[in-house]
Order: structure tokens, then sequence, then C-alpha cells
């Protein structure tokens, strides 16, 4: 009889332990998430600069922060970078159909929202990724002799790009990365949407890939 009595005893310690646990992971779980999506963000504050860049990629919300950033009088100019076409747009012009270049649209939000024409640059150089994209703006700036500049990408990506003009940009330059705050993707419950869950797992593995290639690079 004892013992069926300590078994109930241990039931019952096991059932509150359980209770606590899972509410204290009700509790404890979000805020974890919302920490690992701060793990992809990581904006520069702002100053006057030369140029604004927005990396190529992502919807149109990097235009739209670029034209704020000019309309605040940060810069002169916004340099529109290229990315080379998806792999079906060179069959789609075999067929005679007329696509516009990537970039197409974000000058067209550029101009929509008063940035005017003559003060966008856009770089004939086609990068793949972001690392050869940044080399790019890179060479183009320092032909231009521009050494401060703001380069505007999505929020989530920040941290990715920040390390990555680390990288590329020495000591001699002044860079400031920023997310645009018209970015869909929301750190504080990108779990319960799953287009936002998709970005997060395709930047955290970017992200940590860079993270894992650059950082030892950096640090010898």
């Amino acid at each position: 009889m004892r013992l069926f009595k300590l078994s109930v005893t241990r039931l019952l310690v096991l059932a509150v332990l359980l209770v606590c646990a899972a509410a204290a992971g009700y509790f404890l779980v979000p805020d974890l998430l919302v920490a690992a999506a701060g793990l992809l963000i990581n904006d520069d504050d702002l100053f006057e600069a030369d140029a604004i860049v927005i990396l190529a990629g992502g919807g149109l919300d990097r235009a739209r922060e670029a034209a704020e950033i000019y309309r605040d009088g940060l810069a002169s100019r916004v340099i529109v970078t290229t990315r080379g076409r998806p792999d079906g747009d060179s069959e789609l012009e075999r067929m005679g159909i007329d696509l516009a270049p990537p970039d197409a649209n974000d000058i067209r939000v550029l101009t929509g929202l008063g940035v005017p024409e003559m003060s966008i640059v856009r770089l004939e150089t086609a990068a793949d990724e972001t690392l050869a994209e940044v080399g790019s703006v890179r060479s183009a700036a320092a032909e231009e002799g521009w050494g401060r500049l703001i380069i505007v990408t999505s929020n989530y990506r920040t941290a990715r790009a920040r390390l990555i003009a680390r990288y590329v940009f020495d000591s001699d330059w002044q860079v400031a990365i920023v997310g645009s705050r018209y970015s869909e993707f929301r750190p504080d419950g990108w779990w319960r949407n799953a287009a936002s869950a998709r970005t997060f797992v395709i930047e955290f593995q970017k992200w940590l890939f860079y993270e894992l290639h650059l950082r030892p690079r950096l640090w010898f």
C-alpha cells in the first residue's frame, strides 16, 4: 500500500512538473524565436553619405526605404544594383516576349516616390550572390570617389549584409547597413506566418554560412 501511495505521489509531482514545463515553454519559446530572428537583424545608424545603395533581390520594400532616405536629404544619389535574369527568362525572350530587367521596378518605385531619374545610377555589373554584389558596389564607388555609403536591404538580411560589408570594405570606408522599415518580415511573430517562416529558414542558413565562411577571415 505504501508503494502504491508513493507511486501516486510521484505521478502527481511529475504531472505538476509537466504542467509547469508546458507553461514555461508557452511563455519562453516565443522569446527564443524572437531572439533567433534577432540574429538576422543588425541595423547601423544613418549619416550623410555619398550614395544610397539598394541591394538586389527581395521585394520593393528596399526601394521604398531608399526613397525615404533620399527625401531626408542624406544622399544625393541612389545606386541600383542588378542581378542576372532567372534561367527561364532567356527562353521566354527567345520566344519574343519582352521582359523588364529585374531592377526596373526598383527604378519605377524610386521615381514614383520623388527621386529624380538623374539621381539614380544603375550598376551594369550583374551579380548572382551578395558577396559579389557588394564587391561590385565597392568597385563602382571607388571609381567615383565615394567613401560614405548607406546600403539598404530587407530587415532580415541586415546581419549578413553587414558582415559582408565589413569583409569587402576596409577601415577607410564608412558604410551603414539599413533594413527597410517596409519589410514584411516581423521578428516578433514570424513563426505564425508560413511565408515569414520560410524567409527565416532560408536566411538563417545563408547567415550561418557567411558567419562560418567570413567571420574567421575577419578575425585573422
